[in-house]
């Protein structure tokens, strides 16, 4: 297997490797006893948009500064990319939820780190809740400039990434098999991550009927280059365009995707959680989207269900929008057919509550007036949680 960039020896020496800057701050911060320092940067990054504690210790303190972006030739691409986000955002988020997630899902060996990780075996709705959060935070508007909140979010997901990285491969009851599955949280599965938030994002709008310019989706992109570069991905793994990132993201889905009992675990309550959020007649929904999303291997080893009757209703409705929007000129019917969906699960996550820090879904008021999402649950909502 070989690409003009990457190979099968390339890749397996990705999965040899981590983080080195962040696997010193934590491998510092553990030796000090000041772990707790990760938690608190996670705390402040999801209860207001920059601030950052006071009283981080040094160490921290100088990742920050290290880690910060500096000026880039792509700044006006990287706008492009964010303004796709905020015209087609509620389309992302169910794409996330229904492509992306399960996407990552059946990655056999990557999907070990997410079940050995307590907090999201056992409430996979966290999983979906921080995702979407990341996403948000680094597509909003300037959210990736030096000192926004996209740039905090990223720096402490990659804070985050290293220190679960240091309690697998030091969890002495529960050893870690490196030499099988790599190292935790490896530099191949953080390429496959990234090209789950834009490869496959974007071809998740193609599957919708949804037609993005080919410079917009470049510049897409770039945003998501510009992310994992705060994430910790090497330059090596960054593709420089959208040939590339497919190329990229096929050769690691052929390499990695297979059928795994945690793949299937981490999907089934994913599911379940996706379907007690939609609208009431339309529960099966969620796995007929993963099921169209899907290649259809993928969508039977992680037991996604299969429901004839709304599959039916996409196969039908998704090429029937695209008709008649480009004989109307308007997107009516696909926003009630995609875009409710994808504005019912942000009014979900703004009203879910968590156990531990991250318990408000963070949304710009902007994002909230044009995607038309109402915070407060509505009254079958209600219901619904209270009695069912």
């Amino acid at each position: 297997m070989s690409s003009s960039r990457w190979n099968d020896g390339l890749l397996d020496e990705m999965r040899r490797q981590g983080d080195p800057l962040a696997d010193t701050v934590i491998s510092k911060l553990s030796d000090s006893g000041q772990l707790s320092a990760v938690w608190e940067l996670m705390v402040c990054v999801t209860e207001n948009d920059v601030r950052v504690p006071a009283n981080l210790p040094r160490t921290v303190e100088e990742y920050l500064n290290v880690t910060s972006p500096q000026a880039t030739a792509d700044a006006l691409r990287i706008e492009e990319g964010e303004e796709l986000f905020e015209r087609h955002g509620p389309e992302i988020l169910l794409i996330l939820a229904c492509y992306s997630l399960p996407m990552a899902y059946a990655a056999h060996n990557g999907v070990q780190v997410l079940w050995k990780t307590k907090a999201l075996r056992e409430s996979p709705t966290r999983r979906l809740f921080e995702t979407a959060q990341m996403v948000v935070d680094v597509m909003r508007e300037r959210g990736l400039a030096a000192g926004e909140v996209g740039v905090r979010s990223a720096q402490a997901v990659r804070l985050m990434h290293a220190k679960i990285r240091h309690e697998i491969r030091h969890d002495e009851d529960h050893p870690w098999d490196e030499e099988k599955l790599g190292v935790p949280i490896n530099q191949e599965d953080l390429a496959g991550t990234l090209m789950s938030f834009s490869s496959i994002v974007l071809d998740g709008l193609k599957k919708l009927g949804i037609d993005i310019d080919p410079a917009i989706q470049e510049a897409y992109l770039a945003a998501w280059r510009a992310v994992g570069g705060l994430l910790g991905i090497q330059e090596s793994l960054l593709p420089g365009d959208m040939n590339e990132a497919r190329e990229l993201t096929r050769i690691i889905c052929s390499r990695q995707h297979g059928a795994s009992d945690e793949g299937r675990r981490m999907t089934a309550p994913l599911l379940h959680a996706l379907e007690r959020n939609t609208p009431l007649g339309f529960g099966g929904f969620p796995a007929a989207y993963m099921r169209w999303f899907l290649p259809g291997q993928v969508a039977d080893w992680l037991h996604v269900p299969n429901y004839k009757l709304e599959s039916l209703a996409l196969t039908v409705f998704i090429p029937a929008t695209r008709v008649l929007d480009r004989v109307t000129g308007s997107s009516e019917i696909r926003e009630l057919l995609f875009r409710r969906v994808g504005v019912q699960l942000i009014q979900w996550m703004l009203n879910v509550e968590l156990r531990g820090p991250t318990r408000k879904f963070r949304m710009p008021e902007k994002l909230e007036q044009k995607w038309r999402v109402r915070r407060e649950p509505s009254f079958l909502q209600l219901l619904r949680d209270r009695y069912f």
